[in-house]
């Protein structure tokens, strides 16, 4: 006698959201796709972006945590495996359909530049300058220096990507600016 093992169906998989890795760190993320009849489960992860996988876990379960991913671009897809009774043959499935999940890294905090004292006569501007390595930063002002940002008659909020801003307008008075650093990619802002 012989046994015809028939193939399992690929799994259906779970879109794994888009995510922050904290700052000079790793994340983790969990990949899960719905059950079908199968006696395990082949994980495939390509970390590289280019669709070669390059990575590989086999488990029984439907979900699956993957440590210690960094900023990157990730896909994956998975196999359904089952076999004969006397499991002497492994049947599996079509590979799944990939899915592809981002993760941000989180920009460390910009430095600021102190700005000199000024005597003025009537309205001016400042130069104000930082360094970092976000590819997006996030200005905001306190006109009155009340530790509000973002009040009544404070200016706008502004986003750029430069580490300079011309600040202009100001008047007699103690001013107050701070800058968020933050990088962007997938569905994700990452400040």
């Amino acid at each position: 006698p012989f046994e015809i093992v028939a193939s399992p169906a690929a799994p259906t998989l779970t879109a794994v959201a888009d995510a922050c890795a904290p700052l000079a760190g790793t994340t983790t993320a969990t990949l899960s796709w719905g059950a079908v009849a199968a006696d395990d489960y082949v994980i495939s992860l390509d970390s590289n972006g280019d669709g070669s996988f390059d990575s590989t876990v086999t488990q029984a379960g439907t979900s699956y945590s993957w440590t210690g991913l960094g900023a990157g671009t990730y896909n994956w897809a998975v196999t359904a495996r089952k076999q004969d009774a006397g499991a002497t043959i492994t049947c599996q499935s079509v590979i799944s359909a990939t899915d592809t999940f981002i993760i941000v890294a989180t920009p460390a905090a910009p430095v600021l530049t102190a700005e000199p004292d000024l005597c003025i006569t009537g309205a001016t501007a400042v130069t104000l300058d930082w360094t970092g390595t976000a590819s997006q930063y996030v200005i905001e002002f306190d006109n009155d220096n009340n530790g509000t940002f973002g009040g009544a008659g404070d200016t706008s909020a502004v986003t750029q990507a430069g580490t300079t801003y011309n600040w202009a307008g100001l008047t007699a008075g103690t001013h107050a600016w701070r800058v968020l650093a933050r990088n962007s990619g997938g569905t994700v802002t990452c400040d």
